[in-house]
């Protein structure tokens, strides 16, 4: 089998800044940038089963209190204005084929389908991997071989701006989310007389990033108000200096 790593730039300008796993469940990263107030939670699932079962993955809801941790202030501060499901995923694993039949074969395996993430009635965009088309070589009468599959989908791909039904993407606890591999493939120019055996499994890196709304606390506005007066006052009343002539 295949060990892969797949990581996703979360990189922005502004301040950055990663939560201990702690405040986490495992597995996931949260990257902060205060800079356009969004949060990004992050986690990457391995060994998915390919076909018709979703395999559900946890990301973390938006936290109000967790916001001020990071902006400052109080949690009545920040709202959630809108989400963005993600995902970008990888189909590995081996495929092989025994010749049965009574002649040399050049067999290819074409390897097609797609990948989607998907949460409640939401859904990302498909990720496809079609166009994956390996050749197993030639292959003689009784014999067998496999070939590593590195299928990577056409990159990640997002499920249009929520800004629906937030109420269920915030709180204290997490969301489930899914993922659905339905891929599959065709062999060609095997003859008519073979086995073959498909060991493929999906990885995906899944994301929700939740973007909100600060607005100042009463008392900043108060200060603040009080500041403009006092300016404004400074100026009424403050006279010219009298220039004496002699």
């Amino acid at each position: 089998m295949y060990s892969y790593i797949l990581s996703e730039d979360f990189s922005h300008s502004g301040q950055l800044a990663i939560v201990p796993l702690s405040l986490l469940h495992a597995a996931e990263t949260a990257v902060w940038n205060t800079s356009n107030n969004s949060v990004t939670y992050s986690t990457t699932v391995d060994d998915l089963t390919l076909g018709a079962t979703p395999s559900d993955v946890s990301l973390s809801q938006f936290n109000a209190a967790v916001a001020a941790g990071q902006e400052g202030g109080s949690a009545e501060q920040y709202t959630l204005t809108r989400v963005v499901l993600s995902l970008d995923g990888t189909v590995y694993g081996t495929v092989q084929f025994q010749n049965n039949g009574p002649v040399t074969v050049n067999p290819t395996y074409d390897f097609s389908g797609f990948s989607r993430l998907t949460y409640g009635g939401y859904t990302t965009d498909r990720e496809y991997y079609d166009g994956n088309a390996v050749s197993l070589g030639s292959v003689a009468t009784g014999a067998q071989t496999s070939i590593g599959v590195n299928s990577y989908g056409t990159g990640s791909v997002s499920a249009p701006d929520i800004t629906s039904a937030l109420a269920g993407f915030s709180g204290i606890g997490t969301i489930t989310t899914s993922v659905y591999f339905p891929v599959g493939g065709l062999f060609s120019s095997g003859g008519t007389d073979f086995t073959t055996t498909l060991a493929l499994r999906g990885l995906a890196n899944v994301s929700v990033t939740y973007y909100y709304s600060e607005v100042p606390e009463p008392s900043s506005l108060a200060m603040l108000g009080v500041g403009c007066v006092a300016i404004l006052s400074r100026r009424r009343f403050k006279h010219p200096i009298s220039t004496v002539q002699g």
